[in-house]
């Protein structure tokens, strides 16, 4: 039996929805944090990809509390706009169990290329960026 016929959630979509106390910069390849990807692996691969999860890329906001009404506005409408078109919203796409050998290891292609190191920071929009203290671009 496949793993993810055994948890029942097959052809079922699911995303993260986080805010982070930190700017972008902290949690990007070089940042302080590392990679938001890396961070959510544990929970977009091993809790909701495992059990047969379609993953949804996460919807992430850095820093709400040092952003000011309009900004917050805008993220909510992206949010709200992400929700109602989570059907075609873009996704994790992770390696199948038979892209592994023997060992669990992948037989062709980096892990940098599935590990979701790509994900979008979802930026409300270029005037909000905009608005932002220049310390938090």
């Amino acid at each position: 039996m496949r793993q993810e016929s055994l948890f029942g959630r097959r052809g079922k979509r699911a995303m993260c929805s986080v805010t982070i106390g930190g700017a972008a910069p902290i949690y990007s390849e070089s940042g302080l944090n590392g990679p938001i990807s890396s961070i959510l692996f544990p929970i977009n691969h091993g809790m909701l990809y495992f059990t047969g999860f379609t993953v949804i890329e996460p919807f992430l906001v850095h820093a709400p509390v040092r952003i000011g009404d309009d900004e917050r506005a805008a993220y909510l409408a992206l949010y709200r706009k992400r929700v109602l078109e989570l059907a075609s919203a873009p996704t994790i796409t992770y390696p199948k169990l038979a892209d592994y050998d023997a060992q669990f290891v992948l037989k062709s292609r980096p892990r940098s290329q599935i590990d979701g190191d790509d994900i979008a920071l979802n930026p409300p929009s270029e005037l909000a960026v905009k608005a932002r203290p220049a310390r938090w671009r």
